[in-house]
């Protein structure tokens, strides 16, 4: 009897314990997960030689500028088209169009977006809000 009188003490300390720190004004709730593609983002034209210095913002659970690592897609008409890289999520990434490397190098066009998608989770991205065109 005694050791589940001890046990109810025990739950009843620690339930208590828990409810005492409860957060009323929500002021610590972390920041759910976002991505901002900043740029390109609004109607640019770029040739097919040219390097492209994508940026983005992040914000969410301390990776704000050094968390984990961002994947970089070229959307066309809206669709993941091509992988551009993995890269550091520090919210800056120099694209060089043309990259061999890369695999394919975009054709001409006008319905070009960029896509910035958290590496480890695929729900978390953004798009560019405006096509850009590569010439």
């Amino acid at each position: 009897m005694k050791t589940y009188r001890t046990l109810l003490i025990i739950v009843i300390v620690f339930s208590f314990a828990i409810i005492s720190c409860k957060d009323d004004d929500n002021s610590t709730n972390p920041i759910p997960f976002s991505l901002k593609v900043v740029y390109p983002n609004n109607g640019e034209s770029f040739r097919v030689t040219d390097t492209v210095a994508i940026s983005w913002e992040a914000q969410g659970f301390g990776w704000d500028t050094v968390g984990p690592s961002v994947d970089i897609y070229l959307m066309k008409a809206d669709r993941k088209w091509k992988y551009i890289d993995i890269t550091a999520n520090k919210g800056l990434y120099s694209w060089v169009i043309n990259d061999p490397r890369r695999g394919n190098i975009p054709l001409p066009a006008e319905d070009y977006k960029i896509r910035v998608q958290h590496a480890t989770e695929p729900g978390i991205y953004d798009n560019s809000d405006f096509p850009f065109r590569i010439y």
